[in-house]
């Protein structure tokens, strides 16, 4: 062992991280699998509810032309048609009333006559005054219902707006959700580092390991090498002294 620590240490070191380094992949797909759920349910519920706005928006707008028209149309009718009978009735009574000036001398007998259709025609333009006075009270009752369905709108429209709100604040939710994942990213990325760093200090261990051995096989070598460079001296002095005694 080197540096105060054993190859067993260091692998066990290394599979703790891989283990903490897997439950991390594990939480983070959790994460993420939670925020696309509820990404999608805000988006679903927000597209829901611009559609609903926009046909409330529609049918709101398209009923109010509707029932505007519709007074203008009643309105400007029944001013038409009672300024007609008023001009009439006006010409009719001075038409009346030209012939009794004119006819006053000549037409003593009908007076009586003449002040009874006088009488009709101002009981008729009564009647028809009556008959005007409803139809603006009919009117007046129409627009007070105008008015009670604005307020309905406006009610609704309140509504809306706090749903809106509501998603507002799921927004920032998200954001906060993805600031989480920000961070858990930031622990992935270190943990890679230290697991990069792990595995280069082990590679330096089994490297040094490697080159001792190595040295350590060429060192033998070159002892056996010079072991038997000196046995073989011995023999050629051995034979060379032997010949001389020969000799």
């Amino acid at each position: 062992c080197e540096y105060g620590m054993c190859s067993s240490d260091v692998l066990t070191i290394i599979l703790f991280e891989k283990l903490e380094l897997k439950k991390l992949e594990a939480k983070l797909n959790n994460l993420r699998e939670d925020w696309n759920a509820r990404v999608e349910e805000l988006r679903t519920n927000k597209t829901v509810v611009l559609a609903e706005k926009a046909l409330l928006e529609e049918s709101l707008a398209s009923t109010l032309a509707e029932e505007q028209q519709a007074a203008e149309h009643a309105l400007t009718q029944a001013r038409l048609c009672f300024d007609a009978e008023m001009s009439a009735l006006s010409d009719e009574k001075n038409q009346l009333h030209q012939e009794c000036l004119e006819q006053k001398q000549r037409h003593e007998e009908r007076e009586s006559s003449l002040r009874d259709t006088s009488l009709q025609l101002s009981s008729e333009i009564d009647k028809l005054c009556s008959d005007h006075v409803t139809t603006l009270h009919s009117h007046a009752s129409k627009i007070e219902a105008l008015k009670y369905a604005l307020e309905q709108d406006s009610i609704r429209r309140l509504e809306l707006e706090t749903h809106f709100e509501r998603v507002d604040r799921n927004n920032t939710a998200m954001r906060l959700e993805e600031e989480k994942l920000r961070r858990v990213a930031m622990k992935e990325e270190e943990a890679s580092q230290l697991l990069h760093r792990g595995a280069r200090g082990l590679q330096k261990l089994w490297r040094g390991k490697v080159a001792r051995e190595h040295f350590d096989k060429l060192k033998n070598k070159s002892k056996k090498k010079k072991k038997g460079k000196g046995k073989g001296a011995k023999d050629k002095s051995s034979k060379s002294k032997a010949k001389k005694s020969k000799k």
